[in-house]
């Protein structure tokens, strides 16, 4: 016996509002990117100044450093993912919530 599709009823309709993320965790990504960017421009001169490098070196050195960094983002995604898949492939079928819309 197949279960009925589930009805769309307006007291069950989130507005776009509700899902947004919450204005601390803007201001957080704010602070990362201007962290960077100020670690790179503090950095950068003391690599210069301290070991000699010229522009063309300090370029790869930020080359290597976003390819790590790039990396290392991929590699936390897909073992965040994995870690989903595991977890919601261990839960029963029907213990998921209805899906709101």
């Amino acid at each position: 016996m197949m279960p009925e599709p589930a009805t769309t009823s307006p007291s069950r309709i989130v507005p776009a509002s509700a899902t947004a993320a919450p204005p601390s965790h803007k201001w957080r990504v704010v602070f990362v990117l201007w962290f960077v960017c100020f670690f790179n421009y503090a950095v950068f001169p003391e690599l210069e100044r301290e070991f000699g490098f010229n522009k063309e070196q300090l370029g790869l050195i930020g080359l290597a450093f976003m390819w790590v960094y790039a990396g290392g983002a991929l590699y936390l995604i897909g073992a965040a993912l994995l870690v989903g898949a595991v977890f919601c492939a261990r839960r029963s079928p029907n213990s998921f919530p209805e899906p709101t819309r």
